[in-house]
């Protein structure tokens, strides 16, 4: 996660460093990034719609799914294999 200005960017590169690509950018504080098991998803806390909210996004196609919006504490996201499949938590 970077700081640029006024925008918060979360971004994903090789293990070398080298190949950055910005996953998403927003005036907003973006934290707490957790990979799938496959890595083809990233889950994160962004705080775009006025209060912490867990968006999980596809690396590949981009699209993102809000995962959780409750009242009160939205933070940490996690994924746990379940049997053939994975859940976020």
């Amino acid at each position: 996660m970077n700081r640029q200005g006024q925008s918060f960017r979360l971004v994903v590169a090789d293990s070398d460093g080298y190949n950055e690509q910005t996953v998403l950018a927003h005036s907003e504080p973006i934290m707490s990034p957790a990979w799938s098991p496959d890595a083809s998803h990233l889950a994160y806390v962004s705080f775009e719609t006025g209060h912490a909210a867990v968006f999980v996004q596809s690396l590949y196609t981009k699209q993102r799914v809000l995962v959780a919006d409750f009242r009160g504490s939205n933070s940490a996201p996690a994924c746990r294999r379940m049997e053939s499949s994975w859940r976020w938590y």
